[in-house]
């Protein structure tokens, strides 16, 4: 029987993937027998009648030119080298187009879905080595069992204890929502998109400013020669602390009710923010008090007296005194174990002291001959700034790692974040007199990023991972929040 290949009339619809198919029941095909039959070949009609012969290696068969009863007469071929020959047949008389289509046919009913075939506990498991932004735009438009298994929060948690989420814990009620919230995180630092807000209230010269890590209360110090509280999410002032008789230069957080200020009266003061009652009086400096830090229950203040005095914070009295610079003391900070405090000093040096003896280890000098006026230390690093250069040193020998260059003039303040100490990976914070604020990536020591909208000098910053404040002596404290929540459309600042 001579066979001569169909070619349809019309375009013949190619095959969608097996998900894509609505209503289809897995295993069947969408097509009935005869559509199949006669999409596929269509055989020339024999003068003899409606059925053929057909010789396959000795093989005497009628083959019956009906959809239904070809199906059936193929089926009941007892020899697998019978149907492949017929098989053959078929494809030899396909055109290229038919050809193209039963390829992509034969495909797709090879398919298999491993994912959704595995047992969910073995598939989450592999879904844990892709990356996450994979996840989030592709995996889960596979199909319905994909996106099931793609948004699984056992998944997402082992993904956020992973990867290091800067976005704070408290209140999350999704570890998806929660990994992709710190994906916007770290875009809008990225992408300087944030929302400033204003905090008017000082009379004068804002001068310090401190951020309370456990609910986001800020304080601030002004040359009015009051500490004042502000809640962030209302803009609003919820109290004023007066006794001060020169401005407050620093500022410290002791817990959630007190809280340190120093001021130029050479005192220090502790509050109970709560009642807003000064608790105790530290009168031992004999100049102007510019810094203060506390540490686990070590607090430690610098003078224009070129001294820092250690204090124990449960007796508020004087542990041990740190002596030996020619300068003001300007800054201060202490290592993570409370054994080692720097000071940054106006003889234009940084020291590296220990507390246990009093004894001054190091002494690291800027080249610049400019003062150096604030320091940060974290993870075996210290930010130091010098007239309008930041220093980056390592512990490692005590050497200098890296210096920032980009501010017009003095760098008023400095803020270390290490995020990766063996690969130099972090951040760098500053604020200056240009009225700018800037941050660098460690490593580079390229400047990422420069804030502005003070319209005076910036005195001071301080930072966690979602907001900045700052103050200014334009008498006004301005946050910056990158928060992904209260920033869902994003400004991005000129």
């Amino acid at each position: 029987q001579a066979w001569t290949p169909h070619v349809p009339s019309s375009r013949i619809p190619f095959p969608k993937k097996r998900h894509m198919i609505q209503g289809e029941v897995p295993g069947t095909h969408p097509l009935s027998s005869e559509q199949l039959c006669s999409t596929i070949l269509k055989p020339t009609q024999p003068p003899g009648g409606l059925n053929s012969t057909l010789s396959l290696g000795g093989l005497n068969s009628t083959i019956p030119l009906g959809g239904p009863q070809f199906l059936k007469w193929f089926s009941n071929l007892t020899e697998d080298w019978q149907q492949q020959e017929i098989l053959q047949i078929l494809v030899w008389n396909l055109d290229p187009k038919e050809l193209h289509y039963f390829t992509a046919l034969l495909k797709r009913h090879q398919h298999r879905d491993f994912i959704a075939d595995l047992p969910e506990g073995v598939s989450l498991h592999v879904l844990e080595y892709l990356p996450a932004k994979e996840l989030l735009r592709s995996c889960c438009r596979v199909s319905t069992k994909w996106q099931k298994r793609c948004s699984n929060e056992k998944l997402w948690e082992v993904k956020c204890q992973r990867n290091r989420i800067d976005l704070p814990m408290q209140g999350m009620l999704s570890w998806r929502r929660t990994f992709v919230d710190d994906l916007k995180l770290k875009r809008n630092w990225k992408f300087k998109r944030c929302i400033v807000q204003c905090l008017c209230g000082h009379t004068g010269r804002v001068l310090c400013v401190r951020i309370r890590e456990e609910d986001g209360v800020i304080a601030t110090g002004g040359s009015d020669r009051t500490v004042r509280l502000w809640n962030v999410s209302t803009g609003e002032c919820t109290g004023i602390l007066n006794g001060h008789l020169k401005p407050v230069w620093c500022l410290c957080f002791l817990g959630k009710n007190l809280l340190v200020s120093g001021s130029g009266d050479s005192s220090l003061k502790v509050w109970n923010t709560s009642t807003g009652v000064c608790g105790r009086h530290l009168q031992v400096h004999k100049g102007p008090v510019w810094t203060a830090l506390i540490k686990k229950d070590v607090l430690i203040s610098g003078s224009h007296d070129h001294s820092a005095i250690v204090w124990d914070v449960r007796h508020c009295s004087v542990q041990r005194v740190l002596e030996g610079h020619n300068g003001a003391v300007f800054s201060v900070d202490l290592d993570e174990n409370s054994e080692l405090a720097f000071t940054a000093s106006g003889d234009k040096t940084v020291g590296v002291w220990q507390l246990s003896s009093g004894l001054c280890l190091k002494r690291l000098k800027h080249a610049n001959g400019h003062p150096v006026v604030a320091l940060q230390w974290q993870e075996g690093f210290i930010a130091s700034c010098s007239g309008s250069t930041i220093t980056l040193w390592s512990v490692n020998g005590w050497k200098k790692v890296m210096e920032f260059q980009g501010h017009e003039d003095r760098v008023e303040c400095v803020q270390l974040r290490v995020r990766n100490a063996t690969n130099s990976a972090g951040i760098v914070l500053s604020c200056s007199r240009d009225k700018t604020i800037k941050y660098w990536d460690i490593h580079s020591g390229r400047c990422l990023q420069t804030l502005s909208g003070h319209a005076g000098a910036v005195n001071g910053i301080d930072w966690n991972e979602v907001v900045i404040a700052s103050v200014s002596d334009d008498s006004n404290v301005q946050i910056w929040d990158f928060h992904p929540c209260h920033n869902r459309i994003g400004v991005a600042l000129s």
